[in-house]
Order: C-alpha cells, then structure tokens, then sequence
C-alpha cells in the first residue's frame, strides 16, 4: 500500500461536506477523514490506515468514533445531494429504482445481524444487505439511496426481507423521489406480496418472473406454466444491451413475445414478455412483468436491462472500496462499513469525474487508481523536493509501521522511537 503524508484531497473534500453531522455525532474531522482514507485506499483495518499516515488519530480515538457513527444522519445527507444533482432530471425515460440484496461475509461472534444466508453462491455466512438504488439509464451506473440489513425470525424487531425492501421504497418516496420512476427488481422480489406493498406505494413495479410461475389470460381459463402462452405468439426485435458508450450493441438484438397475464396469488393483470436469443428460438431465456398495461415490450426490456447496474455496482463497491469488510461488532461499525464506501461511491461517479474531465466510461476502479496515483507523485515529490520539511511527521510514519504486531496506539512508544532515531 502506498504511504501517504497527508490526506487525499478526495478524503478532505468529503469530510468538509460532512464536517457539521460529525460534529454533532462527536466525531472528529480527522477520524472522519481517516474513514473516507481508509476505504479508498483499501486499507485491511483501523491500524492499516494509522500506520499509512502519519496525520492520523490513534486506533483508540477511531474505535471511539466509530461507536459515534449514525448512518441514517449521513445516508439522509446523501440522498438530499442526489436530489440536488438530478433536480428536475428524474424522468421515468432515463431513470428508474432497482432493489436488490448481496451478501457482506463475515467472520466471528457477536457481529451485527450475521447469520447463514441463501445466496446465488448457495449458504454463506455473514451480513445480508438489502440496496434501493437510482439507476442512471443514460449514463449506465445506479446510485446508492439506502438500505437495511437483513433480519432473522429469532430477533426481536424481525421484519422479513420483502418487507425491509418496501420500507426503503417508502422512504424513497417520503424523501422526493418521484413516484413516476419504476421498481426493478429480480425474480427473488416477484412474490405477490412484495408487488401489492409497492402498488400501495403509487409506484409501478418491473420484476422477473421464473419459468415455473403459473397463470392465465382470463379468470374463467385454468391456471398453466407461463411459458405456454407465449408458444404462437408474433416477436418483436429490440435492441440486446443498453450502452450509450459502445455503438456496436445497436446492431445487437433480442426477440421478445407480450401478452397480458394473471399471476397466481395475485388478483392485478400484468404486462408480461418473454425474450428469446433468436427469432426462431423455441424457449425464452427470461421472463419480464409489470404492473403498467400501457408499457411496451421494449421500455420493459429496457428497465430490466438496467436493472443490472445494481450488480455492477456491488462489483465496484466490493472490489475497489473495500465495501463492509472492516470488522466491526457492533450497529454502528456496520452502518460505517457501508455508508462511506456508498458516499464515496457516489462523489466519484457525480462530481469526481467533471473535475478531473474523466469520461462516462471510465470505472470506479480506475478513477480510484487516479486518486492513489496522485498521492504517490505527491509523496514522491515531497521527498525530492525538501528532504527535511516535515520530519516530525517522517518519523511518526517510521515508528508506526514498525509496530506490526501490536497496534499502533501507544504514544510512549511512539516519543522513545522518535528519540532513539534521532539519538541514532
């Protein structure tokens, strides 16, 4: 990891817009600026990121701010500077919400709401968090807005998964977002339930549904497997992706099949169709639904093209940021590890790109490389252009990195380090 003199400017930005909630919380503007350091540069802990920089508060204060944090204050916060940006924007053309959950691994006892969950990957052990995002179709990246760690039936304030993930497009609503903009989420949110809580919302919802669901045209039919009520039906081209960046996806096409349909267990009639690889392909590989009658075939493709920005999302957060895997017992460690990758997440894709001139395409990880490139040359520079400036804070860095063992936090040793290499 590179060693840092100083903190990034990125860090110090962002801890300047926040500066007032973490005054109120008790937590100081340089532990909040030792957070946002942390996870752009993937630091493993607490001790990682005090033994990078030399301005840096002890492993103690930081522990201390951490039981501090309130995430609901600084996601409240973020949302507001999302409104800000689109305002006026939101239009259900280029925009729409996603809702989806991914699993945050942990390891040990006592760490908030961890448990054995059921993933794509199959039992895994840790956090289960559930993600409403904005979804920027024109741009092609989704924007975190909230989100709720998932519960177990033997907790006292229980709340199933279905319902958490209606919560948050609730509040989603009660903080400005228009109730215009669609609900895309994944086959595992196509229950009955889920769809009649978010009607109940005003909003419209798109969701997959799998093959094996049952339904029929008309109430006096019987019930079939929904993918024999596509079998002789005309199709129709659109386009295969969505990428405003890439014009060879145009000449890229999918087929899909409509047709109104009742769901079991649920008395609405909803706009489905099934896509095909091929014109002449005989089995869809997906099947799409919406509460809208008047949506076309295309825009519910499209909606649940973008639904994928979610996912690349998560890749990005986990990848680059080191999203949730700060090691944290309790509710307000784990509010941390997600909040700050997410408000990072989101300075980078809304501001951070406009003020370096960085093009749509590029990715999270390679504008994180730019931060980190830039505070090498800094670093570099510093020791080229005055070998004495600053020693002071040359020798804090030294004495940390050599307490490898133990954390960094004892001050006396740190001022007998010091002495000793002076005295040397």
């Amino acid at each position: 990891m590179t060693i840092n003199l100083s903190f990034c400017k990125v860090s110090r930005t962002l801890s300047d817009r926040f500066k007032d909630i973490s005054l109120m919380l008790e937590i100081d503007y340089n532990s909040l600026c030792c957070f946002f350091t942390m996870y752009l540069y993937n630091c493993p802990s607490l001790c990682g990121v005090v033994r990078a920089v030399p301005d840096a508060a002890s492993v103690s204060s930081l522990s201390r701010a951490v039981q501090e944090f309130k995430g609901n204050r600084f996601m409240k916060r973020l949302r507001a500077s999302v409104l800000r940006k689109y305002k006026g924007e939101l239009d259900p053309e280029n925009f729409c919400l996603a809702i989806d959950d991914t699993d945050n691994v942990k390891s040990g006892k006592n760490i908030f709401r961890t448990g054995k969950w059921k993933s794509s990957k199959g039992i895994c052990f840790g956090q289960k968090v559930i993600i409403i995002a904005l979804v920027d179709i024109r741009n092609g990246f989704a924007i975190p807005l909230g989100y709720r760690f998932a519960t177990k039936k033997n907790e006292a304030d229980y709340l199933s998964d279905l319902d958490l993930a209606a919560d948050l497009v609730l509040e989603a609503r009660e903080h400005g977002i228009p109730t215009t903009l669609p609900v895309v989420a994944d086959s595992w949110f196509s229950a009955a339930e889920f769809i009649k809580k978010i009607n109940d919302h005003v909003f419209e919802i798109v969701v997959e549904l799998r093959s094996n669901r049952n339904a029929h045209s008309n109430k006096k039919e019987l019930w079939d497997t929904i993918g024999n009520f596509f079998i002789h039906l005309k199709r129709y081209s659109v386009v295969a992706r969505l990428n405003p960046n890439n014009k060879k996806y145009l000449t890229k096409r999918k087929w899909f099949s409509s047709i109104s349909l009742y769901i079991k267990k649920l008395p609405t009639l909803l706009n489905v169709i099934a896509v095909y690889n091929g014109k002449n392909s005989t089995t869809p590989f997906a099947f799409y639904a919406t509460t809208n009658l008047s949506m076309s075939g295309a825009e519910l493709w499209k909606y649940s093209r973008a639904r994928w920005k979610i996912e690349c999302m998560f890749r990005d957060l986990k990848q680059n940021l080191s999203w949730g895997k700060l090691e944290c017992r309790g509710e307000e460690g784990s509010d941390l590890t997600v909040c700050i990758p997410f408000i990072i997440y989101t300075y980078l894709l809304l501001d951070f790109r406009g003020e370096c001139e960085l093009l749509c395409r590029d990715s999270i990880g390679l504008m994180v490389k730019k931060i980190r490139h830039e505070n090498m040359n800094k670093t570099i520079n510093f020791f080229l252009e005055d070998k004495n400036v600053n020693t002071k804070k040359l020798l804090k860095l030294k004495a940390r990195s050599k307490c490898m063992v133990s954390k960094p936090v004892d001050t006396i040793a740190e001022k007998k380090s010091h002495s000793d290499m002076l005295a040397a």
